[in-house]
């Protein structure tokens, strides 16, 4: 069929053509209906052009609505990262190759190493790339200048009394020692937090709340660092072990589930165990993955890489009102997980009600046993 009708192009993009069969014909009368439902899967994005397909996961449209401008209509999704390489590559080179390497090197290896957390690391190397979310062409704050990082954070004649300040350290010397540096960065986050309440809350905080929010930030990040990184997570894994797992209230069912992988027969197994109270007319997904259960209980869009699936769950959760999806620490999801264990040695699909066979594990009924007993 393909030869014969859509020999140069994909099934979604083919046209009736001269001479359709009967077949053919009543292919092409049910694509429309096919494409409402069809989102594309991002993968290197060589395929997908920007304009027209649909592969942003919004529910609106899922069609990039930003006009045509530097990248023509046939554009795909991979282009918009090339172009991206591109213009970085030329920038460097307008500014001299051999000179601005090792400087801009032993930069970024100033802020990888800063003592602050990784979203103010990711905020300072965007603020140096210039790439800062900024909707209109003049600074929300002042209202008279372009905006640009450097001016939203640096020149910005409403900044200055933030720079200027007795306590900043700026101030005091030319060469910063590296606590200080730590706080000026945080410094310039609060500045951006600030802008940010300008243009959406029109709210404007003080230089001196800026300075001491900076203050507090920090030393807050310093105390949990000194707890110690080893220590503190098996402080986390010891109260995790004292955890068991809970039966659910009445009338509602627990379904704890979890998945296993076998990279090298390439095959997947989900394991599943659905318990109630005594009867029940709602459901409690239980799931030991946390990204995932923030990005399906989340109010807006997610960007992780299963956002195609979270936003199947969130349809489907969202007519039936009774469910709900909710996290649980590996430890108190056992049973589930060495049922997904068990079936990667299964070639078909198992379901045990009230009783289970004589091939099914010991250890995984051990634990079923176990906390029913607990939740008696």
């Amino acid at each position: 069929m393909k030869n014969k009708y859509y020999r140069n192009c994909n099934l979604l993009d083919a046209q009736l053509g001269p001479r359709p069969s009967f077949i053919w014909r009543s292919f092409i009368s049910a694509m429309e209906l096919v494409k409402e439902g069809l989102l594309w899967r991002v993968g290197n994005g060589s395929q997908i052009r920007i304009w027209g397909t649909k592969w942003i996961p919004i529910p609106a449209s899922h069609i990039g609505q930003s006009p045509i401008t530097v990248l023509d209509e046939i554009a795909t999704v991979r282009d918009v990262k090339i172009a991206y390489h591109l213009k970085i590559e030329r920038i460097r080179k307008k500014q001299g190759e051999t000179s601005a390497r090792p400087t801009e090197e032993s930069t970024w290896k100033i802020l990888w190493n800063l003592k602050v957390p990784g979203t103010v690391k990711h905020f300072i190397w965007r603020a140096c790339h210039d790439i800062l979310p900024m909707e209109r062409p003049w600074c929300p704050v002042c209202e008279r200048l372009e905006e640009t990082s450097i001016h939203a954070l640096w020149s910005c004649p409403a900044v200055s009394d933030v720079w200027g300040d007795k306590n900043n350290p700026l101030k005091k010397c030319t060469k910063l020692k590296m606590e200080e540096l730590d706080y000026v960065v945080i410094v310039m986050r609060n500045i951006w937090t600030r802008r940010n309440a300008v243009s959406f809350d029109n709210k404007f905080d003080r230089p001196e709340t800026i300075l001491q929010k900076a203050i507090m930030s920090l030393e807050s990040f310093y105390f949990a660092q000194q707890l110690g990184l080893v220590q503190n997570a098996n402080a986390v894994m010891v109260m995790r072990g004292l955890g068991q797992w809970r039966k659910p209230a009445e009338h509602y069912v627990k379904a704890n589930w979890d998945a296993a992988v076998d990279i090298k027969s390439k095959t997947t197994g989900l394991g599943v165990i659905i318990r109630d109270a005594e009867s029940f007319s709602h459901v409690i997904f239980v799931w030991d993955y946390h990204e995932n259960v923030n990005a399906i209980n989340a109010q807006q869009e997610t960007w992780i890489v299963a956002s195609s699936l979270i936003y199947d769950i969130k349809s489907m959760l969202k007519t039936r009102l009774g469910w709900t999806v909710s996290f649980s620490y590996r430890e108190t999801n056992q049973h589930a997980h060495k049922l997904s264990k068990l079936a990667l040695s299964m070639t078909d699909e198992h379901i045990w009600m009230e009783e289970c066979p004589m091939l099914f594990p010991m250890q995984i009924l051990d634990v079923v046993v176990k906390e029913k007993v607990c939740n008696d």
